[in-house]
């Protein structure tokens, strides 16, 4: 169990999302990914893939 880096929730399922106003990987619950997803204060990443481009063709 950790704690969200925001609000400091006790959650068993973080999640690990670039933040805009920490300027790093954070790792916070669902509601405040979700509310910073709203506020378009996450930083999209490229995934694991680590072209970040599409990989259609």
């Amino acid at each position: 169990m950790g704690k969200c880096d925001i609000c400091g929730k006790e959650s068993l399922s973080l999640l690990y999302a670039r933040h805009k106003d920490y300027n790093s990987t954070i790792k916070i619950c669902r509601e405040c990914w979700r509310k910073a997803w709203d506020e378009n204060k996450l930083i999209p990443s490229g995934g694991s893939g680590g072209s970040g481009g599409c990989s259609c063709g």
